[in-house]
């Protein structure tokens, strides 16, 4: 039997529409709202991961949550990726939001990610032989300190400094950059 690992599970439950696939070691994360001020940041990877979007257009055929009640305000909140990493034989799972303007109501975005990342974690650890432990890190990234771009091919090293905002580490950073993905996990 192939060695079976938190990513193989994640890859049979995930479904496949949801999926972000990085392209090489790219992992691209674009806002998808229609408006948005061409918002993504772009993500180096090393080692496994695994992302996907909750943050999908919903049309009548189509509801992420469809046993929620659409008219119940903000009830259907997700936020733009969820991204699992590993560091050494700790699992991470970075949950990313985007903003092209002011930050506004992204905590309860990032919040939501958080409890649909505890329901997937719960789930897996009821139907795989696992007891999954998952560090979980919020990373809002806005126009806020956008004051030059990036050359091509450049990467901010600069320090993350996360804040813990109701029992959630969240960092705010630059949107339309490229960040390394190990950043996060220090």
């Amino acid at each position: 039997m192939p060695d079976r690992d938190i990513f193989t599970f994640l890859d049979e439950v995930i479904e496949e529409r949801f999926r972000i696939y990085p392209e090489g070691n790219l992992l691209v994360i674009r806002e998808k709202q229609p408006g948005a001020s061409g918002q993504s940041v772009t993500l180096k990877t090393s080692g496994k991961t695994l992302a996907f979007s909750l943050d999908r257009n919903e049309t009548s055929d189509f509801r992420v949550f469809p046993f929620f009640n659409r008219s119940t305000p903000g009830i259907n909140s997700k936020n733009d990726a969820i991204i699992f990493c590993r560091k050494k034989n700790d699992i991470y799972a970075l949950l990313v939001e985007l903003k092209s303007g002011t930050p506004g109501k992204f905590k309860m975005q990032l919040r939501s990610g958080k409890n649909f990342l505890d329901f997937l974690v719960a789930t897996i650890n009821l139907h795989y032989p696992v007891r999954l432990k998952v560090s979980c890190r919020g990373l809002l990234f806005d126009m806020s300190d956008n004051r030059r771009i990036p050359k091509k091919n450049e990467t901010r090293r600069k320090k993350v400094v996360f804040r813990n905002d109701g029992g959630l580490e969240i960092a705010r950073l630059s949107c339309n950059e490229i960040y390394h993905l190990t950043r996060f996990l220090e």
